[in-house]
């Protein structure tokens, strides 16, 4: 084993602790602003990094890969240099992606110069204009799902860091799934999008550069109900173009949130209720089952684990069963990108007997109802009937108290016959009424007996 494989571990250790310590080798991080479009002006920025322990001037050697091509030197004692760059449409530089490179040198104790880090960064430069179309709505939106209900504004962001277009005229040419909805000067189109569903949004941007060629923008009476390609290609070669587009998805928001079923079930049955909602889909939902008491956040989300996504409508279960009999929490949150809607369900899991039929509560007490009808109304109709044979009686008995007899049977009778007849009075006539008779008979009316012999 020679010396060198002797020593490899202890260099190697060094090594190691120089990285953990933040000791490295020097470099350049190099950066541009591009895209760029043409006749515009794109810049680079070249930092050097873990250089303390060289000295300066340093040299920073730029250099590009166009043709014709660009080439800088500067020396300063900064570690940071900035280089820029335009590619003139005059000089018939074609779009592309480009290629720049910048070398840094230092100078060594011989005085030589020897290089001490280096980078390269691609980029591209286009014919057209660079940005991107954004739109804004008062409500929040979550990526490219916007409000039905709201009006939407779009504009177009442009990527110029050199102020390319600060100057510059432009227009406007605003399409919505391929209808034209005319020219405007302003950089803003406002719409609404009342039916949910998707839409691609389309502008054709225009520009007249201040510098360049000067000429008459393209007239609104000319472009009105020209489609987008027909529109780029009536568009002057002096003029700057852009197309920028953008897909959206409408829906309408959640306005209506609640269940069907019963929230309070006996021991031992499974809690089944129903959600349903509003709005258009596709729709994302949830539930958890929450402790008593619970407060709501307004913030409540579902989490990637417990989220089902629903697409024809808003409609899903909740089924449960409850081990412990008390009162107990159901959240519950759907979402369907523009609007959030959660709502807290208490239940109650109750101790009772089974529950009679209907039936029998009802018929007892229709009976008991029926009987204390029907001997109210017996006791209504004794009562009258009892007074009018009272009232009967006394219409048809005409005879007075004194003229009242006794009542006799038969033989009682006979036996007073007979005594009459045998009496010292025999002469005269007797006169016996009968009960019965009087009871039938006028009061004038007597009944005469004969003697018996």
């Amino acid at each position: 084993m020679n010396s060198f494989q002797v020593l490899l571990p202890f260099f190697s250790a060094i090594f190691s602790a120089a990285q953990v310590l933040g000791f490295s080798d020097p470099y350049v991080k190099l950066t541009s602003d591009g895209p760029v479009v043409l006749d515009a002006t794109i810049s680079f920025t070249a930092q050097l990094i873990n250089s303390e322990d060289y000295d300066p001037p340093f040299y920073y050697s730029w250099a590009d890969d166009a043709s014709p091509g660009h080439w800088n030197e500067q020396t300063t004692d900064d570690r940071v240099a900035h280089w820029n760059i335009t590619y003139a449409s005059k000089y018939k530089y074609e779009e592309r992606e480009y290629k720049t490179t910048v070398r840094v040198f230092y100078q060594n104790i011989l005085t030589f110069r020897e290089i001490l880090a280096e980078e390269t960064i691609k980029y591209k430069v286009t014919k057209d204009l660079n940005g991107v179309l954004t739109f804004h709505q008062t409500s929040a939106t979550k990526g490219h799902i916007i409000r039905s209900t709201e009006q939407t504004e779009f504009s177009v962001s442009f990527h110029d860091p050199s102020g390319f277009l600060d100057n510059a005229a432009l227009q406007f040419f605003w399409f919505v799934d391929d209808t034209n909805y005319g020219m405007s000067e302003a950089n803003s189109f406002h719409n609404t999008f009342a039916s949910p569903g998707h839409y691609t949004v389309e502008v054709i941007v225009m520009a007249q550069v201040s510098g360049e060629n000067r000429g008459q923008l393209l007239p609104e009476s000319d472009s009105r109900s020209l489609s987008s390609s027909e529109l780029l290609s009536k568009a002057p070669p002096y003029l700057k173009t852009g197309v920028f587009r953008t897909q959206i998805e409408s829906r309408t928001p959640i306005t209506k949130f609640n269940y069907t079923g019963e929230a309070w079930i006996n021991a031992g049955k499974m809690l089944e209720l129903t959600m349903k909602c509003d709005g258009s889909g596709p729709w994302k939902g949830c539930w958890s089952t929450k402790p008593v008491p619970y407060n709501m956040t307004g913030n409540e989300t579902c989490s990637d684990n417990d989220e089902f996504v629903l697409t024809d409508s808003c409609n899903f279960p909740i089924v449960w069963y409850f081990r412990q009999a008390g009162f107990h929490n159901i959240l519950a949150i759907v979402d369907n990108g523009v609007s959030n809607n959660s709502m807290l369900i208490l239940t109650n899991m109750y101790n009772s007997t089974v529950t009679p039929p209907i039936s029998v509560v009802i018929i007892p007490v229709s009976c008991s109802l029926v009987s204390l009808f029907g001997i109210g109304f017996g006791l209504i109709t004794f009562y009258y009937c009892r007074r009018k044979v009272a009232v009967e009686t006394a219409d048809f008995d005409f005879n007075s108290p004194e003229e009242q007899l006794e009542y006799k049977t038969f033989w009682e009778r006979l036996r007073d016959s007979m005594m009459n007849a045998f009496s010292n009075s025999s002469d005269d006539v007797s006169h016996v009424s009968s009960v019965s008779s009087k009871s039938i008979q006028h009061p004038g009316t007597s009944i005469h007996y004969g003697s018996i012999s």
